[in-house]
């Protein structure tokens, strides 16, 4: 839709391998530029002409290259454009949702003689409505449930979990319990003389591979759809999160240099607001990190902008 409204952008589309075994195919990279080239000119009308391909045998900021991850990610395509507004962020508005806070809930499962367990699910419910069931099989991992809007009911009722593990020999093992729940209405927002609040949330991708560095084009996606959202009288919350790629430790920090400098750059042109920093590396799933898209998408900084309405 951008490349239809924009007639004087122009789209590059740079084919990847991932420089080992693809190595013996050269043309791959082409192909895989192409493909996506024609699924724009056959689905979105656009011009062929304007769009370019190129192919290198790595991509300019490869993934890990000697990790099996890292080596899937590298057979990739990228886009560029001589147009900056065509590949800007899209931001999505919504009115009036039902926002979690906290927003993730960590479970993990301790079992007392785990190389027994063959199995084991979990599931959350609200007044007796499914929420989610996670499961998995082998020793249980920890399990994080990212809560999204509006999938807590609007009653004041606590969120209901039960783990159930079952052994090799075919016994249950269950645990149960719940969470509560502090539903704050429109109503009792008025009887209790509450403040409303707007609350504006951002899950960036603003770093190549391994790196805690912003580049221009990403200080120009802060200035444009994060500063103008921050008051004197917000607090910003900066969330730095990684994909598995690498050590725990390595990760956490990562994530933390990553929150840090994204809270650097905010604070110094929106001075009066009140931030919090954190990095939780990889312990946070909030994608899988069994596709390639996913562990890209791992590789994020959320800002959470809270603002009291005046």
């Amino acid at each position: 839709a951008r490349m239809q409204k924009m007639p004087q952008a122009t789209l590059t589309i740079t084919g990847t391998t991932d420089g080992k075994a693809e190595s013996a195919i050269p043309e791959l990279g082409n192909r895989r530029a192409l493909w996506a080239k024609d699924y724009l000119v056959n689905n979105y009308g656009i011009a062929p002409e304007r769009i370019a391909l190129r192919t290198t045998m790595t991509p300019a900021v490869p993934s890990a290259p000697n990790d099996p991850d890292g080596i899937v990610e590298n057979r990739r395509i990228e886009f560029t454009s001589n147009t900056p507004d065509v590949l800007t962020p899209v931001t999505i508005t919504a009115e009036n949702q039902r926002i979690a806070t906290p927003d993730v809930v960590n479970f993990h499962p301790v079992v007392e003689n785990a190389d027994t367990v063959q199995s084991w699910t979990l599931t959350m419910s609200q007044a007796g409505r499914p929420l989610r069931t996670m499961n998995g099989k082998g020793q249980p991992e920890r399990v994080t449930w990212s809560i999204k809007p509006n999938e807590l009911s609007t009653a004041q009722v606590p969120v209901d979990y039960e783990f159930v593990a079952t052994t090799s020999d075919g016994q249950e093992v269950n645990a149960t319990g719940s969470v509560p729940v502090d539903y704050l209405s429109s109503v009792r927002k008025k009887t209790e003389n509450l403040p409303d609040r707007t609350i504006d949330k951002y899950s960036l991708i603003l770093f190549d591979f391994d790196k805690a560095t912003l580049t221009p084009d990403n200080q120009r996606i802060l200035e444009q759809s994060v500063l103008p959202s921050i008051k004197a009288n917000s607090t910003v919350s900066i969330i730095g999160y990684t994909d598995r790629i690498g050590g725990d430790d390595y990760n956490k920090k990562l994530s933390r240099e990553r929150a840090t400098t994204v809270q650097t750059f905010l604070s110094s042109r929106a001075r009066d607001a009140k931030y919090t920093v954190l990095g939780v590396g990889e312990s946070t799933e909030i994608f899988t990190n069994n596709s390639p898209i996913g562990r890209q998408l791992s590789r994020t900084v959320q800002v959470i902008v809270d603002t009291p309405k005046r």
